[in-house]
């Protein structure tokens, strides 16, 4: 008789590890409802300090909300890297700043500046800084008046 073949070896592997079930989105506040007012965030969910997310952030299963929008669903939809802004926090920021300053304040355009943003803080009644032609352009297109 021929070389018996070698039984199978006794240590079986450990069956790889299952990645867990995928869970359904939480659902966002509904349109047209009053969101909670912010809270701040527990650490254990949230590694930014609260001061750093806009007013209207919110984190529902550790998931992070702006504005009522789910940021991972916006990210899933338009991929990444994403800015997100929140309009309301812009305004309510530049009109911070208008009280503060007064109406000859100034937004600086190096910060972000779109037609969309210029518009901004055009109507919340700040002037706009701007620093070269591309900017310059940009606010006119946008509607803001060249005073």
């Amino acid at each position: 008789m021929g070389p018996q073949p070698s039984p199978p070896s006794q240590d079986p592997q450990p069956p790889a590890p299952q990645p867990p079930a995928p869970q359904p989105p939480p659902q966002p506040p509904s349109q047209g409802a009053t969101p909670p007012s912010p809270q701040p965030s527990p650490q254990s969910q949230n590694p930014l300090p609260p001061r750093l997310l806009p007013d209207n952030h919110q984190i529902v299963d550790g998931r992070l909300f702006i504005g009522g929008c789910d940021t991972l669903a916006l990210a899933a939809e338009h991929g990444t890297p994403l800015f997100v802004y929140d309009e309301e926090h812009l305004r309510s920021r530049c009109r911070e700043a208008v009280a503060a300053f007064g109406p000859g304040v100034a937004y600086g355009a190096k910060a972000f500046l779109c037609r969309a943003m210029a518009r901004l803080v055009c109507e919340e009644g700040m002037g706009i800084d701007v620093a070269t032609g591309g900017e310059l352009h940009v606010a006119l297109a946008a509607g803001v008046p060249a005073e």
